[in-house]
């Protein structure tokens, strides 16, 4: 949610709030998200099978592909602002301190709207309340159909 109150696409090189520290903090959330719910759906299919297979495709595959991708359509739109960005805020890995370049916009709810987050909100909120009600012990009532 906070880089998503940040992101104002295609419009400037965008390293306000989180984009400081990291150029892609959407995708590191979303990283983030899987393991965090793999870790805490506690099952070993999913935390030795589906969590290595999803970070082998997120690592292998995606990322490279988005990072080749995304940076060449940011190197051919703003150049050497792009350029200069590229080179000081890393991909995944967050700096400590925020590049010294940064702008300073603030974040904006508008922009979480406008770039489509509510949802992803929403769902997080949902499979939280399904591990919560879980862990509280709550089982659904059995279908006794006729």
């Amino acid at each position: 949610m906070w880089g998503c109150g940040h992101l104002r696409k295609n419009q400037a090189v965008i390293s306000s709030g989180p984009y400081a520290h990291v150029r892609n903090p959407l995708y590191l959330g979303t990283l983030l998200l899987l393991v965090g719910f793999c870790v805490a759906a506690g099952n070993r299919v999913v935390l030795y099978g589906l969590l290595p297979a999803g970070l082998a495709a997120f690592f292998l595959y995606y990322t490279p592909k988005k990072e080749r991708v995304e940076s060449d359509r940011l190197r051919r739109r703003f150049g050497e602002a792009f350029e200069t960005y590229h080179a000081a805020v890393p991909g995944y890995f967050p700096r400590p301190t925020p590049w010294k370049g940064r702008t300073d916009a603030p974040w904006s709810a508008v922009l979480v709207v406008e770039n489509s987050e509510v949802e992803t909100a929403v769902l997080v909120l949902l499979g939280l309340a399904v591990l919560f009600a879980r862990d509280a012990g709550w089982r659904p009532i059995p279908f006794a159909g006729g």
